[in-house]
């Protein structure tokens, strides 16, 4: 099954084609393996004018940090400096492929078109014999300078592949920032690099006409999917994900991230065999409106999601029918009336009940009551 993705758009969102966000996922995932011991978890999709405080935000909000080491470093981050180019390699685009298609089978044609761009990604260590020996890692990658991997999307139930061409193309140890004071008081060594990504966008990318200020939906069968497959996989990687009825709401949060709401803190209190409340301090720019926050909702495995309407910037909610000396990962999502999402991790585990008879003395036995979620 495919996976769509929906946001307030003048344009019809389901009909445009998902290969950049699947190239994302593929460089990710590469760089990942090569330079930050396949943890994924520590590369974020955001400006690096917004690394720290999302770096920050990635961690447990029940506590206020105030060192720079609270970031539990390494971590990277990448953000697209422009679009898709043409692929300029002397025959990559051949007018067949981009007007009739290529034949998947079952009489199905798809468009295609050699296209690059580039992607800076920044690495950010706390220790100097960290940052060298990734420093190392990447010239391997460096040279040779190109590798070849594949992603995979969906087009009338057919899996595709696209080939994506990865080639490191400059890289600089330490280099200088305007906030380079700052970086040295915190021992914070940055390692910039470029990648050139090569690859292909798929047609059609159809829009249909609007009358009276409503658009036809006809073209259902034409929308390009990331298939499910790849996005569990890879927000599971990330720990975002709580179970597959969720991948909608954290496609929107990682891959349209906004900076429009501040998370000051997500906690937890008041916790018993059975419940536990989850508080929420949030924070809108003053130029927004207080109730712009549409909904809130919470989901952890296991249970429906709870989805609390319009709000309170600072409020709480009680979840109950928990089960007793278990750990439960909650997933806040928060939802803007512009259609943009944040998300935010909580993890809390459940008190003993008192009322549950002893085991008898042997020691750890009651730790049996308990799961996690």
């Amino acid at each position: 099954m495919g996976q769509e993705f929906q946001n307030e758009s003048f344009y019809d969102t389901q009909t445009y084609g998902m290969s950049y966000y699947s190239v994302q996922i593929a460089l990710e995932q590469y760089i990942a393996a090569k330079v930050l011991r396949g943890d994924l978890s520590r590369i974020l999709f955001t400006a690096d004018s917004f690394i720290f405080r999302a770096r920050m935000e990635q961690q447990d909000r029940s506590t206020t940090y105030q060192a720079a080491s609270s970031l539990k470093f390494p971590f990277a981050n990448y953000w697209y400096e422009g679009f898709w180019e043409r692929d300029d390699r002397t025959g990559s685009n051949q007018a067949s492929q981009q007007l009739t298609g290529i034949d998947l089978g079952a009489n199905i044609l798809i468009r295609s078109r050699a296209v690059m761009t580039t992607i800076p990604f920044t690495f950010y260590f706390n220790s100097d014999n960290d940052a060298r020996i990734a420093y190392e890692k990447l010239q391997w990658i460096f040279n040779p300078r190109s590798v070849i991997l594949s992603t995979t999307v969906k087009y009338k139930e057919t899996n595709i592949n696209i080939p994506v061409v990865i080639s490191l193309e400059e890289m600089t140890y330490n280099p200088e920032y305007t906030e380079k004071e700052w970086l040295s008081q915190n021992r914070i060594i940055p390692i910039r690099t470029s990648f050139k990504i090569r690859t292909y966008t798929l047609g059609p990318n159809i829009q249909t006409p609007v009358f009276n200020g409503v658009a036809s939906r006809d073209v259902e069968d034409e929308i390009i999917y990331i298939t499910e497959t790849v996005l569990l996989e890879f927000f599971e990687s990330k720990n975002l994900l709580a179970h597959p009825e969720e991948i909608e709401l954290a496609i929107n949060a990682y891959f349209d991230p906004t900076y429009d709401i501040t998370i000051n803190s997500i906690t937890s209190s008041d916790v018993t065999y059975s419940s536990v409340k989850i508080n929420w301090d949030l924070e809108v720019p003053i130029t927004s409106d207080p109730n712009s926050i549409e909904n809130i909702t919470i989901i952890t495995k296991g249970r429906n999601p709870v989805v609390i309407n319009n709000p309170d910037i600072v409020g709480n909610y009680i979840m109950t029918n928990l089960n007793e000396l278990s750990t439960y990962k909650f997933n806040l999502y928060i939802k803007l009336k512009s259609g943009k999402i944040k998300i935010q991790t909580l993890t809390i585990t459940t008190a003993n009940n008192p009322a549950t008879p002893d085991s008898g003395g042997l020691a750890g036995l009651k730790s049996l009551k308990g799961v996690t979620f």
